[in-house]
């Protein structure tokens, strides 16, 4: 459960971190927690902004609840918080994004932010479903999924990208997401070094690649 804490603070901080947006013309705010996004190429945006360490569904509600305007996005503010897959799945319900401010400024670059994902987890939610054991996907948390499959058991799994994945990423999942039996670097380049792979395996988690997670969503432990 998130403790009770002020976020007042976040609408004016949000609005100060865009001031040099490249896709920014400039920032309104609204109240304490909702500003307007004026930006160069696209329409105006309205986003609702919070800080609490886990979102879910709960916190988003009363992000857009205390709203004067309807969001296009919810953005929660610390840099280690992570927003739950009940948060997630009612986001998508409403046709507003969430995420962290990161993931705010690269919504911020496409026409519709209500509906952005960064590329490699577009990637992995438009793929999985196509593998022939695939069941169904669903989110956990931001970068975590269970896949349901086929006459096989279910699979709850990280996506993490980097280029170089340590031992201090793996650890960071394991504090960020608890339960998983693997982790699947989406950078096409990258890799985990040895001391990573050893501390997965003391935790009953493999590291894959995209190219051997898909072969290993055939077998029975992924």
């Amino acid at each position: 459960m998130n403790k009770q804490r002020d976020d007042t603070w976040t609408g004016q901080f949000v609005k100060n971190g865009l001031n040099k947006h490249n896709s920014v013309e400039s920032v309104e705010l609204l109240g304490p927690k909702l500003i307007r996004i004026h930006r160069k190429t696209h329409d105006s945006v309205v986003v609702a902004t919070t800080a609490v360490e886990r979102l879910d569904a709960a916190a988003f509600r009363a992000a857009i609840n205390g709203a004067a305007l309807h969001p296009d996005y919810v953005v929660n503010i610390p840099a280690e918080s992570i927003v739950l897959g009940d948060a997630i799945q009612l986001a998508r319900q409403h046709g507003v994004g969430v995420g962290q401010f990161k993931d705010l400024m690269g919504a911020l670059g496409s026409s519709d932010v209500s509906r952005y994902l960064s590329s490699d987890i577009r990637y992995v939610e438009e793929n999985l479903p196509q593998h022939e054991q695939v069941k169904s996907i669903e989110p956990l948390a931001d970068r975590h999924y269970r896949i349901e499959r086929h006459a096989l058991p279910p699979a709850q799994v990280v996506f993490i990208h980097e280029y170089d994945l340590t031992v201090d990423h793996v650890r960071m999942a394991k504090q960020r997401y608890r339960s998983f039996s693997a982790i699947v670097i989406t950078n096409p380049n990258g890799h985990a070094t040895g001391e990573a792979e050893r501390l997965a395996a003391t935790m009953n988690c493999r590291i894959y690649i995209w190219k051997t997670f898909y072969g290993a969503l055939n077998k029975r432990v992924v």
